[in-house]
Order: C-alpha cells, then sequence, then structure tokens
C-alpha cells in the first residue's frame, strides 16, 4: 500500500515575519509610523497599540480592522518573506525518502478573489522552492479550509486504497472539523490517515483517529519509531 505525507505549511514550514508585516500594514493602511518607531515594535499586541493603529481602528471600525490585519497575513507580498521554520528543510527530505509520495498541504485561500488565490498560490511554489523544499514547485495543494483537507484526504484514498500521514500545527482545528465530516469520510480517515500534530510532545487524550505529537523537525527521527495515541486497533507508523 502507498505511503503517502501531506505537509502543511504555515508553522509547519513557514514562520511570521512580523517586521515585514508591520511595515506593510504601515504602508497599505497609510499609517504613517515613523521607521524608527516601528522598529521598536516586538510583537502583534504592541503594534495595535500604537497610537496611529489606535486611530486607523477607529477609523476604519473594530470589525473591519481586524479583518484587513487577518487578509495581510495571506498578502502574496508578506508570503512571499515568510521565514523557515528550523529544521524544516532537513526534516522533509528525510521523509521523502522515506515515503512513496510527499506533497503539501495548505488552507491558504481566501473566497472573494480568485486573482489573489492564484497569485498567492505562484507565490507559495516559488517560496518553497526557494528554499529547496523538494518537490515544492509541483505538488501542492490548496484547500478552502481546514475540514477541505480531510476531504481531499478522504478523497485520495477512496480513489487509491493509500496511506496517508497529515503533518499539520492546527490539532485541535482538525479534530473539531473531523466532527463535522460526513461519516463515511470519518471511517476512511479512521482506517487509512494519522494526524502527525506538529508542535506537541505528548497527550493523554483519546482520539477519533491516529494522532501522532511531534514536537518539531528535530525530532523527524521520532516519527520512524512505532508509536500509539489512538483508541481503537491500527497502530499508526511511518
Amino acid at each position: 500500500m502507498r505511503r503517502i505525507v501531506y505537509i502543511d505549511i504555515d508553522g509547519v514550514l513557514a514562520e511570521g515575519n512580523l517586521p515585514k508585516l508591520f511595515a506593510m500594514c504601515n504602508q497599505l493602511f497609510h499609517l504613517e509610523i515613523p521607521e524608527e518607531q516601528l522598529a521598536l515594535v516586538r510583537t502583534e499586541e504592541e503594534f495595535h497599540l500604537l497610537s496611529q493603529a489606535q486611530a486607523y481602528q477607529t477609523h476604519v471600525g473594530e470589525e473591519r480592522y481586524h479583518v484587513q490585519i487577518k487578509r495581510m497575513f495571506f498578502h502574496p507580498h508578506y508570503v512571499d518573506e515568510m521565514l523557515v521554520v528550523e529544521h524544516a528543510q532537513q526534516g522533509v527530505a528525510r521523509l521523502a525518502h522515506r515515503m512513496d509520495e510527499l506533497a503539501y498541504c495548505t488552507a491558504r485561500m481566501i473566497n472573494f478573489n480568485e486573482q489573489w488565490n492564484e497569485h498567492l498560490a505562484r507565490v507559495t511554489r516559488l517560496w518553497l522552492k526557494r528554499h529547496d523544499f523538494l518537490w515544492g514547485d509541483r505538488h501542492v495543494y490548496f484547500c478552502d479550509g481546514i475540514r477541505a483537507k480531510f476531504e481531499r484526504i478522504a478523497d485520495r484514498i477512496r480513489q487509491e486504497h493509500c496511506q496517508i500521514w497529515l503533518i499539520d500545527d492546527s490539532l485541535q482545528k482538525l479534530l473539531v472539523a473531523f466532527e463535522t465530516l460526513a461519516t463515511e469520510d470519518q471511517a476512511l480517515l479512521r482506517d487509512a490517515c494519522t494526524l502527525v500534530a506538529f508542535g506537541h510532545e505528548h497527550s493523554d487524550e483519546t482520539y477519533p483517529l491516529p494522532v501522532i505529537p511531534f514536537p518539531d523537525w528535530r525530532e523527524i527521527n521520532n516519527l520512524f519509531v512505532e508509536k500509539e495515541f489512538y483508541d481503537g486497533n491500527r497502530r499508526s507508523t511511518l
């Protein structure tokens, strides 16, 4: 049976570049924050508390302000300058030699501008290729939300009778999404899908499908050691 690994991008391979985010907000929202003042900002909370950001929020309204900030994380110019998670390239290369197929699976998609999505997809592939992630210019799946990741995986299992591992840092959101799936898809995922919970060191919980904690990419070799974190009959190993 073919063994396939899907890897999330944000939080697993790519991490935030806050100076770039702040600079883009300053420019696109016309906040006119002096560069020397902006250089002192270290967190999103500090940025939102700046008098210029507060004045802009009052002008456009709190809801619109936060929507605009959230969209900035999907802006192609920001995505293009995200940083690489430590040891990610080496970990992906190790997986590529171990698995029959490796691909990237991301929820980098917005539902109001198709041209934006096309640009975002192009920049994502270029970023993966520029940072030496294997097959990043070809094997990338863009999903409309976390639930859509599961639906894509279930369809693949249904068609090919393969085993799929999903490395993702959004464990709790994935578990919530799992409960909303069709019963048939849930059954397929229980039998042939394993969540590899990036950023999680351990867990004593009982999950509705197999889950393997994966603290960071330095632990890549431990993924090849048999572990079981599932209240069921199937063991999940890489």
